[in-house]
């Protein structure tokens, strides 16, 4: 276990090549979200047992639980990192409204673990979101090996043509994939800054997409989409949920996870994941 590195990052010019195959994969979690992470840690190593694996923790509590979980499993906990952060001001049990000054925290706490990761390992790195549970390895969809995106330093997932949800994120260690991420996190601190009467600032996937198109509009081609054909989104099942409905669907063959945003609470993040048939039932144990 490590505490989370703080401070300012360089921008290495020297990178190797983009290779996603050497992925590391990135997550956060808190206490109220174990169970969650607990399903999630137990997909990806189904598919993917010898992957590298980074997690931020939130809190002691949270980062001993994570471990506890990673060694219960058994399968890949040499290659299992938990990065201590510090909790204040995160919430341990409840969600984060998207416009809130925790959820602002926890995304610039994201783009720093991605910049830290890669800054350390000099290897590609893969944020996702932990309301997901993964059914195949995305990492073929992101390899240089994969013709088009041999140039695509950072993929992300588009969900529609003016949004992007930030729950995929990959990178290279690259000068255009970390001057984006600086600029990325750059914009997440203005916003912070940029409140309304209520407190509330752009949520962080508004501000990853303004700043895309800017940096699209500016020539880049460096920057790749994931579109919701491989990263199916949960919004389509969030009523059935709440309402207490059947939603299991079938997964198609192009389906490399199944996500349960747009669902509020761990509870009822794990009905949605349970009833599609995707919930390991040894996390009910961390509810």
């Amino acid at each position: 276990m490590r505490d989370l590195l703080s401070g300012a990052w360089t921008i290495q010019t020297a990178a190797p090549a983009c290779n996603f195959d050497r992925a590391t994969f990135v997550a956060q979690v808190n206490t109220g979200y174990l169970s969650i992470f607990c399903n999630w840690y137990s997909a990806l190593r189904a598919v993917m047992p010898d992957v590298p694996v980074v997690i931020l923790a939130y809190g002691e509590r949270t980062a001993l639980g994570a471990e506890g979980i990673v060694q219960a499993h058994g399968v890949g906990t040499s290659q299992t990192d938990i990065v201590r952060a510090n909790e204040t001001g995160v919430s341990q049990t409840s969600n984060h409204k998207f416009t809130s000054p925790a959820f602002n925290r926890i995304a610039n706490d994201k783009v720093g673990l991605l910049i830290d990761s890669l800054q350390r390992t000099r290897k590609p790195v893969i944020f996702t979101d932990i309301d997901t549970a993964f059914i195949q390895d995305p990492r073929p969809l992101l390899s240089s090996k994969g013709g088009a995106r041999g140039n695509h330093t950072l993929i992300a997932l588009r969900e529609t043509e003016r949004s992007h949800c930030t729950c995929f994120v990959a990178a290279c260690a690259a000068p255009s994939a970390l001057r984006f991420l600086h600029s990325w996190r750059d914009a997440l601190s203005r916003a912070a800054l940029d409140v309304n009467a209520s407190g509330e600032a752009r949520n962080e996937q508004v501000v990853f997409h303004g700043e895309w198109a800017a940096h699209r509009e500016a020539g880049w081609t460096t920057l790749g989409d994931l579109t919701t054909h491989h990263l199916p989104s949960g919004h389509g099942h969030a009523r059935g949920i709440e309402e207490g409905v059947s939603t299991a669907s079938a997964l198609r063959p192009s389906h490399v996870w199944v996500h349960a945003n747009w669902i509020e609470g761990a509870k009822n993040k794990q009905m949605k994941l349970l009833r599609q048939g995707h919930w390991n039932a040894s996390c009910m144990q961390h509810m």
